[in-house]
């Protein structure tokens, strides 16, 4: 067994250690440099297969599973790939160009090209409907129009209210009934496809939206935002600028008022919002994204959002759970990443960037497309670890010490910290050591209340204390998802007993006493 410095100084260096939970896993399977900026992933429907679009134009096909295996060239456009999508069944892959050109392959003869046209202005974006009956495309005149891909012909066109630059995404949603898109300057509109009527548009509040995507349940929207300093104080004093206006019978999305960035404002938040298709309402926003959000991913069961976030100097892949309010996943990657996607088997996870790279990791822990994506919300108090049992149950007076949890804000570790004292002094034979003590050992230790303490030291003070068990760990908060989690170490043995972590979704501040007493019973047997 290693001493425990050496322990300690092994785990810091080992970052799959700190980037993967009880709930999502992932392996690196292969990594290919194509030499070729990487515009749009795709994956096939029930296989391991991953379509890869590119700026010049070339669509590659490659075998996730098998990380030795040469990528091969399936199509091949004159401008670079905005637009690339399976059909649900397999059969069928859709190509577009910027260009205009829009090929459709057959799979089941080799990916061999069965029909294309072209659409008369600048291509954006397109989108197949599950049972390809329609193919819609997004042009640069802020056109909508739906194809039938079997004859590759004009059905008609969608109406829409005046935009600027056109729709960046488009998807098909509730199974296919309607069809969303997205713009940059944050224009959401929802048509119904079979009667062409306008469902409900809006105009979301902040100041541009990056990216957008939709997971195989096809009822979760989810889009990456900017917000500026300036538009932050006028959205608090009221807004300036459009509402949203609610169409037919069916509710609008969120939104508020629009500002506008200005070259003086002094902060910038990056946030990811999910909006809910059923009910038109906002089911979760992430705030505070350190780095802006360029691409991003539902899982099919639309419980993770896996995402780039571009820092000035760094790019990491984060996988966050939305079920549990964290962040699964923190991969650091090179260069600037451009385009992300789950497979919708659950099994694989794909991330490409501007220098032609693209990654593929073998993934556990990700569903099926869920037929309640909305559960999202979950409960809201919950253990979120593997075990939810009492890592002791005490038949003799036990002395133990909990040290101060770290948190930003700091008020909100001391707070919960407090709590959980009095919430572990009332258990059966545990004897606590008083905030007094611990304050007295951390001064002679030359701490300060705001150190973060690690097991090494967690021992130290333990020691310091007398005491056998000590529980050290952190609170974070994102948004008004409040995650606790602890770990308790044993200080003769050193062993980790084990972690325990509880969130609250929508959490208040009357929420805590509640969302403690939860996470003491799965410390402490009563």
């Amino acid at each position: 067994m290693l001493p425990l410095r050496l322990l300690a100084v092994a785990l810091a260096m080992s970052p799959l250690l700190f980037c993967q939970s009880d709930e999502f896993h992932y392996s690196i399977s292969r990594n290919d440099s194509l030499g070729k900026r990487t515009e749009l992933l795709a994956f096939r429907p029930e296989s391991s297969m991953l379509a890869v679009g590119t700026a010049s134009g070339e669509v590659l096909l490659l075998d996730s599973a098998a990380s030795g295996s040469a990528p091969t060239t399936i199509s091949k456009h004159k401008s670079k790939i905005v637009g690339l999508a399976f059909s649900r069944d397999g059969s069928l892959l859709i190509t577009g160009s910027e260009d205009g050109a829009v090929h459709i392959a057959s799979i089941a003869a080799a990916y061999t090209q069965v029909s294309e046209f072209q659409v008369r202005h600048k291509l954006r974006s397109l989108a197949l409907s599950p049972n390809k009956e329609f193919l819609a495309t997004a042009a640069g005149d802020d056109s909508i129009i739906v194809w039938d891909p079997k004859t590759s012909t004009e059905m008609f066109t969608l109406p829409h209210p005046n935009i600027k630059k056109g729709f960046k995404t488009l998807s098909f949603a509730q199974g296919g009934n309607s069809l969303v898109g997205v713009t940059e300057q944050g224009v959401i509109c929802e048509w119904d496809i079979k009667t062409r009527a306008l469902l409900r548009q809006t105009q979301d509040a902040d100041d541009r939206i990056y990216a957008a995507a939709m997971g195989d349940s096809s009822k979760l929207l989810s889009v990456s935002t900017e917000i500026s300093a300036m538009n932050k104080s006028a959205l608090a004093s009221g807004g300036t600028g459009n509402a949203p206006v609610g169409l037919g019978n069916r509710p609008s999305f969120g939104g508020g008022g629009l500002g506008t960035a200005h070259p003086t404002d002094l902060y910038v938040e990056d946030r990811i919002k999910i909006y809910d298709l059923d009910s038109g309402s906002t089911a979760k926003t992430l705030d505070g994204i350190n780095g802006r959000v360029v691409a991003l991913a539902n899982s099919p069961d639309d419980a993770f959002v896996a995402f780039f976030r571009q820092m000035t100097k760094n790019s990491f892949v984060e996988v966050y759970n939305l079920k549990r309010g964290v962040s699964d996943s923190s991969i650091p990657v090179q260069n600037e990443g451009t385009a992300i996607a789950f497979s919708p088997d659950g099994h694989w996870l794909a991330a490409g960037n501007d220098h032609g790279d693209v990654t593929v990791y073998a993934i556990n822990g990700v569903q099926r497309s869920s037929a309640n994506p909305t559960s999202l919300r979950g409960i809201k108090i919950a253990i979120t670890s593997k075990s939810s049992e009492p890592l002791i149950a005490p038949t003799e007076p036990l002395r133990i010490a909990v040290l101060n949890l770290e948190a930003d804000p700091a008020d909100l570790g001391r707070t919960v910290t407090d709590l959980l004292r009095d919430r572990i002094s009332g258990s059966h034979n545990v004897v606590l050591v008083e905030r007094q003590q611990l304050d007295k050992i951390i001064k002679e230790q030359n701490l300060q209340q705001s150190d973060r303490i690690d097991p090494l030291t967690a021992v130290t003070i333990g020691k310091g204390l007398g005491v056998r068990k000590v529980i050290l760990g952190t609170v974070g908060k994102l948004g008004t998802t409040v995650t606790i989690s602890v770990r308790m170490i044993d200080v003769e043995t050193l062993k980790n007993d084990g972690e325990r972590q509880v969130v609250c979704t929508k959490c208040q501040p009357e929420d805590l006493p509640e969302v403690v007493a939860v996470l003491g019973k799965a410390l402490v047997k009563d």
